[in-house]
């Protein structure tokens, strides 16, 4: 199998203290693809990304390696390593893993947020038409958090193991 290497052009971040589950700290900050360059304050955010182009399946992948500061924490810069794979522009899968742990709010279903902290990971992936995506959040503690989102991007519930709830 062969791919297409390509670096992507530079852009600036949109701010946000909020995530889509499908779209958490990493991915969320930038269009897919986008890259950013290095905010000269301390903790400034940053983003490389590489395109990976498969012929064969018609697929794209795009890998991302930066830095994001720490919600509450002004100069705290936490590493990341993230992924995503499209097909005909629909997302299949993506992942992330942090190099310390997160604290991140997320969408939940009537459009309440939950907070989550201590976020070393996040996957998520396409089912199919009906069930949509599926994303796990993966807390330092070994907790996992879930949420279903449609295909259409609403999301339609949230579980979580302890006493997280939305708010």
């Amino acid at each position: 199998m062969s791919y297409a290497r390509q670096e992507t052009a530079v852009a600036r971040p949109t701010a946000s203290l909020r995530f889509h589950p499908i779209r958490p700290s990493g991915l969320g900050e930038l269009p897919t693809g986008r890259s950013m360059q290095a905010d000269q304050s301390p903790g400034g955010y940053w983003r490389v990304t590489t395109v990976l182009s498969n012929p064969a399946d018609g697929s794209i992948t795009y890998e991302y390696r930066g830095e994001l500061e720490q919600l509450g924490h002004l100069g705290r810069a936490v590493g990341y390593a993230a992924s995503e794979k499209l097909h005909r522009n629909r997302l299949i899968w993506s992942r992330v893993a942090y190099s310390s742990p997160m604290h991140q709010k997320f969408q939940c279903p009537d459009g309440k947020f939950v907070s989550i902290w201590g976020i070393i990971r996040i996957k998520t992936e396409y089912r199919d038409l009906s069930t949509g995506y599926l994303t796990t959040v993966t807390t330092v503690h070994g907790q996992a958090h879930t949420f279903i989102t449609s295909s259409d991007g609403l999301v339609t519930r949230y579980e979580a193991g302890l006493s997280f709830r939305c708010a």
